[in-house]
């Protein structure tokens, strides 16, 4: 699976965003550091990780835990201003299918969007059947 990681301005937990990346693409402590400063000094700058496995080994409280490596990019990534990450996965081709609620299709869609204000304006106009759209949008632009 492929993430793509899109730095929109100032990265305020940098050492957060270190060890996520760490975490979930298996790379070494340098390497994960040079991909956090290309993308903190260099705002609208696009990388891309391939995740090798769906189960990720974290350390928490002092103890490993293995998790789901999309669960911890979304649960770290609230922690982490100034970067999105867009996930390609198959929750996307399910909402794009109608399989989700205009909550989860929602979420979904301002994955890829930077302005949440205007954002939220905008999707909360939508009928179902437009929000589906605008997932199948994305579908097609990923792919």
């Amino acid at each position: 699976m492929r993430i793509k990681i899109k730095s929109i301005k100032k990265v305020e937990n940098k050492l957060r965003l270190i060890k996520l990346i760490k975490d979930i693409s298996g790379m070494g402590l340098k390497e994960s550091k040079d991909l956090t400063d290309d993308l903190v000094y260099n705002i609208g700058s696009v990388k891309y990780l391939d995740i090798l496995n769906r189960r990720v080994e974290i350390v928490y409280n002092g103890s490993a835990m293995e998790i789901d490596a999309l669960e911890h990019i979304r649960n770290e990534s609230k922690n982490i201003e100034g970067v999105h990450f867009y996930i390609n996965d198959r929750d996307i081709k399910l909402l794009s299918l109608g399989l989700g609620s205009s909550e989860e299709c929602i979420e979904e869609i301002k994955n890829h969007i930077d302005d949440e204000d205007i954002l939220n304006s905008i999707l909360n106009k939508l009928s179902s059947e437009e929000l589906i759209e605008v997932i199948n949008h994305i579908c097609k632009k990923y792919q």
